[in-house]
């Protein structure tokens, strides 16, 4: 067998070492590459049964939640309807309560009424002071001065509806 010249730089074949190392790294790669997509394939199967699973569990949250908007809008019927009879009971009821409150209503004359007890306090003039306030710190009514009537003194003295003639017309 003759041996063929080998060239030499970038024309040169390989030899066949050199074509068995890069085939054994050839297999090494495809080896490695059909282990990742057996696992890849496995993760593949796993994530479709949980998404079928999420699927499954969707569906029936979603019935379930169905069911309850369902009884929560009964339940909110039966309040109403409970409402509406309190409102008509309370309505039938008035006219007794205000009757047994005017039997029983206190009829005794202030001077006479025990006012020890402290829920029962009397009011003016043996007690509590229950006069309003302008006429209990003895000030007058208040009178509100603005800008348009702030040097107009018969708006101090007398209110607008007391004056005569026509309102006066802000100025612009």
């Amino acid at each position: 067998m003759t041996r063929l010249a080998r060239g030499c730089g970038r024309h040169r074949s390989k030899s066949r070492a050199e074509l068995r190392a890069e085939l054994r790294v050839a297999y090494g790669t495809i080896s490695g590459l059909l282990d990742q997509n057996t696992r890849l394939r496995d993760a593949h199967c796993e994530l479709e049964a949980q998404l079928e699973q999420a699927g499954t569990d969707y569906a029936g949250a979603l019935e379930e939640l169905q069911r309850s908007q369902t009884k929560i809008e009964q339940l909110r019927g039966r309040v109403r309807q409970a409402v509406q009879e309190a409102t008509d009971l309370r309505l039938q009821l008035a006219p007794y309560l205000a009757a047994e409150a005017n039997a029983t209503s206190i009829t005794v004359p202030p001077m006479c009424r025990d006012t020890s007890h402290p829920d029962d306090q009397a009011t003016d003039p043996h007690g509590i002071n229950v006069r309003p306030l302008w006429e209990a710190l003895g000030v007058g009514a208040v009178v509100i001065l603005d800008s348009l009537h702030a040097a107009d003194p018969e708006h101090v003295l007398r209110p607008s509806w007391a004056r005569e003639g026509p309102e006066p017309t802000p100025a612009a």
